[in-house]
């Protein structure tokens, strides 16, 4: 505590505020002697550091019956380790003197003044010392202001909504007042309701389902814990609701600790229930309630094993075990992965149990009698319970089951260039996978990754010191974007020492590889047999894309595709993330995590942390590498336009009819051979460039283009960093080039004719309509009216769009690439 003086003062404490991290004292004096002042000290008991903090505190006051009301408002600072407390201190002629008072209203000091900090997990708690001191307890779970214990349960019934816990409160008879708490698992308070202290003594505590579901039917699919929270003796206590009698050595599925759930409405015309459930903790089982679609509860309890894959010329056959737990088994069915169309085949199947009780289940898929589409088909079984039938996918979350088709080729070869074979998803389900056949899947290939392997473990010494890292680009084909600038950085500004162990993959027959060749044997070609032993060997990746851009696109399981999910990667980004929704290709908990990731701003920064689940150390704002060599090219002279939309996921690898039936398709043919534009354009002496995405190369036969001002550039011909510095201005729909024009000071126009198919299918993190720093069109004359103003304007942005650029760019100083390697050198890669 401050050692200084704490005299009463005139001050009696009527009514006290407080929020997140923020508060308000209303005091009261019965006479007025100037304009006091008051100052925050913090003391932090883990280091007894006693800190002041000089806001302006000075009250506001006004006069009221019977004296005077002085009203303090104040906000805490952070203050990372919780452990300490805020004491309100008034300065006088001597300096500060510790802030005495007598309290009107105790009521101000009950569990309803208590605040929670959620971005530190931090309590604070209002009080007064023995010695009629007002401090303000800052404390977490590490802290002893904030006593964390547990109430045994005797008995959990459940008569409806209505759930009664008969629990031993032997030592809490000392409470003066208890809540039921529920709390989310990032530690935001959702529930708060007082209980009968009096039930509570007699060791009954009861709270209703249905009012905590009724509050939180939007989760879908969320669990939270659920705490009594008490005054005892003057102090804080939090107190979890513990099953002893559940013994820890028991190994208890989730089947069995599911209590009953109640069925508390509909979500998106799904059932949703409100179930209570034991989850296993350090030390005991804990009471919990899940919210969720009644699909996933059952998906919780259902126990099966998928097993004995197998595959006789086009049939595939494979063995189900599952646990009886009141489920009837209706069929297997396979289903196309996919968000615009829908595809589905069912299947007959054997049931049998045999002598532990367990249902066997064997099916067969004759794939010669079914027409399949790319890419994912996921196998799964129709189950009915309670009435209701429900797709359930089906499991094994053994290694060797997984290990098991490294080393098995089960293949079926349709004979016409495709084939279909079965692998393990991250989530441990079984799926087929539908695709063209590729230059990768021989046993040649095959043979070269396990001498790589080979190679590798007998000189693994001599591999790990290298601490190699690869750097590449998407499918190892291109050096033109974010990987390839942050590369040529390195090979030209870092020592020898320093550089020798950054590598880049290239397929030696890209165009792109005559950009690289210089480094000389600082390039390793894709697929070699030093690319698999490096790749296997490497320390850190540096990529525009994902782990699976470092190796063949599309091979078939293997033991050394297996060993580099694991390894760390920094994710340089393709483009700035914004208009296009990717937080499920590349979010934490998924198979493309990233272990740092790069972006250009502080708005990019919190789109990633709100949507993709990583935190404040693993997001670095340091601008992208390719940016440090942008320079606006353009010439008065020789006017262009790039016309560059991006791919379509509903379009991926569709058949020539179907991609020349698309509203892409005829939009694009109808604005690029319109006459009004290419009369526009002579007249203007302007040139169109139309940039076609890699994702659509192979459909470029299909662009019959009779205007004379229009010239099509396929992928990869010619780089797309210099056509961005050329081109006086942009026309996209949801592509991230357009931040790379938006940089250089130059109009971008977004021409978004299919917004509401894109926004279903693909999403969005900024507001399409509003937050654009671009003319928006959606249909071509809106758009010509558009080309005709910038053209007839001399391409100048408008100003409405300059003003919003400084809050979209963390830097623009052609550093990046140097920010970039500090980072990673920060985390010691």
């Amino acid at each position: 505590m401050n050692e200084q003086n704490t005299k009463n003062t005139n001050y009696e404490i009527e009514q006290f505020f407080l929020e997140e991290k923020s508060g308000t004292i209303q005091l009261r004096e019965k006479k007025k002697v100037g304009q006091p002042k008051f100052r925050l000290v913090f003391t932090n008991l883990a280091t007894e550091v006693t800190e002041e903090y000089d806001y302006n505190l000075t009250p506001t006051v006004s006069k009221v019956e019977g004296g005077y009301q002085l009203e303090v408002s104040f906000e805490f600072n952070d203050i990372p380790n919780p452990n300490g407390y805020w004491e309100l201190v008034e300065e006088n002629k001597g300096g500060f003197i510790g802030f005495a008072a007598s309290v009107k209203n105790s009521d101000m000091f009950s569990l309803d003044a208590v605040a929670c900090d959620l971005e530190y997990q931090a309590f604070y708690i209002p009080n007064i010392d023995e010695n009629g001191k007002f401090t303000i307890r800052r404390c977490g779970e590490r802290n002893s202001f904030v006593k964390r214990e547990a109430i045994e349960i005797k008995e959990l019934i459940q008569k409806n909504e209505i759930c009664t816990l008969k629990v031993d409160t032997t030592a809490y008879q000392e409470a003066t007042e208890v809540r039921i708490v529920i709390w989310s698992k990032k530690g935001k308070l959702l529930y708060r309701r007082p209980i009968s202290l009096e039930e509570f003594k007699k060791g009954i505590v009861s709270f209703n389902l249905q009012e905590f579901g009724d509050e939180y039917l939007e989760f879908t699919r969320k669990h939270f814990t659920i705490y009594a929270e008490m005054n005892v003796n003057s102090e804080y206590v939090l107190a979890g609701f513990k099953a002893f009698f559940i013994k820890q050595k028991d190994k208890k599925s989730k089947y069995e600790l599911y209590q009953t759930p109640y069925e508390n409405g509909t979500f998106e015309e799904e059932t949703k229930v409100v179930v209570p459930y034991y989850a296993k903790t350090a030390n005991g089982y804990q009471l919990n309630i899940a919210v969720l679609r009644k699909y996933y509860m059952y998906n919780e309890q259902f126990y099966e094993k998928i097993r004995k894959v197998k595959q006789k010329g086009s049939v595939f056959s494979f063995e189900v075990v599952c646990k009886d737990r009141g489920f009837t088994y209706k069929e297997i069915f396979l289903s196309l992965r996919s968000k615009i169309e829908e595809k589905r085949y069912t299947f007959d199947m054997k049931q049998s149990k045999n002598l532990f009780g367990q249902i066997i289940i064997k099916a067969q898929i004759d794939l010669a009698n079914i027409e399949l589409a790319q890419f994912y088909w996921d196998i799964g079984m129709v189950i009915e319970k309670d009435g209701e039938e429900f797709d359930m996918k089906m499991k094994n979350k053994g290694k060797l089951f997984r290990r098991s088709f490294y080393f098995r080729d089960i293949t079926y070869d349709y004979g016409d260039g495709y084939i279909v074979y079965p692998y393990v998803t991250m989530p441990n389900t079984l799926a087929l996978y539908y695709r063209e056949k590729g230059e990768y899947d021989n046993k040649a290939f095959h043979r070269r990754e396990y001498l790589a392997l080979f190679l590798y473990y007998l000189l693994k010494p001599y591999w790990d010191h290298k601490k190699i890292w690869l750097v590449y680009e998407k499918f190892c084909v291109m050096a033109q974007d974010n990987g390839y600038f942050f590369f040529k950085y390195c090979m030209e500004q870092l020592s020898e020492k320093e550089k020798k162990h950054i590598y880049y993959i290239m397929d030696t027959n890209s165009p792109d590889y005559e950009k690289v060749k210089e480094y000389g044997k600082q390039v390793i070609p894709f697929m070699s047999l030093k690319h698999c032993i490096y790749l296997k060997a490497s320390k850190l990746l540096i990529t525009t894309d994902t782990r699976q851009h470092s190796y063949a696109w599309r091979s078939k399981n293997s033991l050394l595709k297996a060993r580099f999910h694991q390894k760390k990667i920094v994710f340089l980004q393709h483009g700035v993330i914004a208009l296009k929704q990717v937080h499920e290709v590349y979010r934490k908990k998924g198979p493309n995590r990233m272990n740092l990731f790069i972006t250009s701003s502080e708005f990019e920064k919190k789109i990633i942390m709100d949507n993709f689940g990583y935190n404040s150390k693993e997001v670095a704002v340091t601008g992208l590498a390719r940016w440090d060599v942008l320079k606006d090219k353009s010439k008065k002279e020789d006017k262009k336009i790039l016309l560059m939309p991006t791919w379509r996921n509903w379009l991926d690898e569709v058949d020539d009819e179907t991609f020349k039936e698309s509203d892409y398709f005829k939009n694009y043919m109808s604005l690029l051979n319109n006459e009004v534009l290419c009369e526009k354009l002579k007249e203007k002496g302007v040139s169109l460039i139309f940039y076609i995405h890699p994702k659509f190369k192979d459909y470029i036969g299909n662009f019959e283009i009779k205007n004379t001002e229009v010239t099509l550039i396929p992928f990869g011909q010619e780089p797309l960093n210099e056509l961005m510095m050329e081109s006086s201005m942009l026309i996209t729909d949801y592509s991230s080039v357009c931040w790379d024009v938006f940089y250089q000071e130059k109009p971008v126009v977004f021409y978004q004719f299919d917004l509401d198919m894109y926004l279903e299918t693909q999403g969005s993190y900024i507001d399409m309509e509003t937050e654009l720093f671009g003319d928006r069109a959606s249909t071509i004359d809106e758009l010509f009216a558009l080309i005709d103003y910038y053209v007839d304007n001399d391409f100048a942005e408008k100003e409405q769009y300059k003003q919003m650029r400084d809050s979209l760019y963390a830097y623009r100083d052609d550093h990046n690439c140097e920010r970039i390697m500090e980072e990673i050198k920060q985390r010691g890669w």
